[in-house]
């Protein structure tokens, strides 16, 4: 009988797979279904899920995976391709329950988190090396001027990036806001 659920588990896994890798978000990148058909398959070791949570934990899994490797879908899209078969509440509920069966350790957000994303948007084209020149930029304002740290992440991240295109620019922060 266990062997019947299992597969019975598989069977769906691979059918909610298929279902969500045509949402927008993940661009087709095979890592985002491998790892969330992983989570879902440690989950459903480690948890009963009754047949009719399958898709809420199933688009959890989703989410968390593309929030690891990128991009990420709006959990009003997750919710669209399921039909409504949840809502958001119980889709934050889902991811927050999935990372404390797995044991997700918490990590604190920082400006690099930001940086990566503000990178791409500033210069899709040439987003590593922006990337590395404020994550370098960030760095050193943080060691020699430690009040920013009393900063939101994603402030510190704005700046450096800006200092950058207005660097790049050639332009100086007094300059543009005269």
């Amino acid at each position: 009988m266990i062997k019947n659920r299992l597969e019975w588990h598989h069977g769906r896994r691979i059918c909610r797979s298929r279902k969500y890798k045509s949402t927008k978000g993940s661009d087709g990148n095979p890592a985002v279904i491998q790892t969330a058909s992983w989570y879902l398959d440690s989950v459903l070791r480690v948890c009963s899920v009754w047949p009719e949570q399958l898709q809420q934990i199933a688009a959890a899994c989703f989410w968390i995976a593309q929030k690891i490797h990128g991009p990420v879908a709006s959990a009003s899209m997750l919710i669209k391709c399921a039909n409504g078969a949840f809502s958001k509440t119980q889709l934050l509920r889902a991811e927050e329950a999935i990372l404390m069966k797995l044991k997700f350790p918490s990590q604190p957000v920082v400006p690099q988190d930001y940086i990566t994303y503000l990178s791409w948007w500033l210069d899709d084209a040439h987003p590593d090396e922006i990337e590395i020149a404020a994550v370098f930029l960030c760095l050193c304002d943080l060691m020699v001027n430690k009040t920013l740290c009393n900063e939101l992440p994603s402030v510190i991240a704005a700046a450096c990036v800006q200092a950058l295109r207005l660097t790049a620019a050639g332009e100086t922060g007094l300059d543009a806001a005269s």
